[in-house]
């Protein structure tokens, strides 16, 4: 019996940022101006720091949105879209399925998986961002070996594993909606250089169900399952070797800036900013982790809550656009 086009409804996913109170989270899209000021040194590097967790998050969505790469575009891939591939920790495999069967579009897919991951893996004010440093990056459809700039590096972990969304997956769109649910595979490349120790599923046993994919072992399971399996490994490492690249380091002055020209280095933008609304005290430090102090701002606030705002006001465009003409339950 087929059902009628535009009477199921679909929940949206939650925006709870699971390494924060879900009540600062933020709630209502926004955008306040604020005036241009002497501002306390506090009030500046807020600022700041939500001007880097608006352009992080932008960027990133940008990759995951107009820059997911084609099989058949790596061996061609140059310039700053090959860093797009370093400081990040796990491939993501969306894998296509028949071009005759109806089901969502692929846009709505990559809103949701993108705001639910990043959710999971950002922690408002404290997540070292400088690098474009992510939990994923995003393949349609090998990993390539290309030379890396300075700080920026192909962990052991995005050579130790892929994940892979079968086209099963998100057929239809209640299984986008329930994206936590999603069943994925979690595969083992047999790629353990540089790791702390050898990757095993013990720990996940009872949540996952053992595969083998051409000669690589992995598991099948929840898409929330994997993540959190992934970032438990990623924690591993960081314990074992630090995190990489390291954050001081990496943000010191003598550090070029692979994002702009030559002459200019990881805050001189923001130094600017800051001098522009009465910064007094010398070279801004990085990283920017450490500029914004919980006590004084408990709740998340800034350019990036409304970054996030924004997104989630996207992906819900997006799902009213889906919904006002769905054909997945089309017999």
């Amino acid at each position: 019996m087929s059902r009628r086009r535009i009477q199921h409804r679909v929940p949206l996913p939650s925006r709870e940022y699971p390494c924060c109170d879900s009540s600062t989270a933020p709630k209502a899209f926004a955008i306040l101006y604020e005036p241009e000021e002497d501002l306390e040194s506090h009030e500046i590097l807020h600022r700041l720091r939500g001007q880097l967790e608006e352009q992080h998050r932008t960027q990133i969505w940008g990759m995951w949105y107009h820059h997911s790469f084609e099989m058949a575009d790596l061996p061609q891939l140059q310039g700053d879209h090959a860093l797009d591939f370093f400081n990040k920790t796990v491939p993501i495999y969306i894998m296509r399925g028949d071009s005759q069967k109806q089901g969502p579009p692929s846009y709505l897919l990559l809103a949701v998986l993108h705001n639910y991951i990043y959710r999971k893996w950002f922690c408002p004010y404290r997540t070292d961002i400088e690098r474009t440093m992510a939990l994923r990056s995003t393949i349609q459809t090998r990993l390539l070996s290309l030379p890396p700039k300075q700080f920026y590096t192909i962990p052991a972990l995005f050579k130790a594993l892929v994940v892979i969304i079968p086209s099963q997956s998100y057929r239809i769109c209640s299984s986008i909606a329930n994206i936590s649910a999603m069943t994925v595979l979690v595969l083992l490349t047999s790629e353990n250089d540089g790791l702390s120790s050898s990757i095993t599923f013990d720990s996940i046993d009872d949540q996952a169900e053992r595969v083998k994919v051409r000669g690589m072992s992995g598991i099948r399971t929840k898409l929330e399952v994997a993540v959190d399996f992934i970032m438990s490994l990623e924690k591993r490492e960081v314990a074992a070797f630090g995190p990489q690249p390291d954050p001081v380091s990496s943000t010191a002055r003598d550090t070029d800036n692979n994002y702009a020209s030559s002459d200019e280095h990881m805050y001189d933008y923001d130094e600017r900013t800051a001098m522009s609304l009465g910064w007094r005290y010398g070279a801004i430090v990085g990283p920017s982790s450490k500029w914004v102090s919980a006590a004084r701002y408990p709740k998340w606030t800034g350019s990036g809550s409304r970054a996030d705002a924004r997104l989630s006001t996207r992906e819900e465009m997006f799902w009213w656009f889906h919904m006002s003409q769905c054909t997945c339950y089309k017999s």
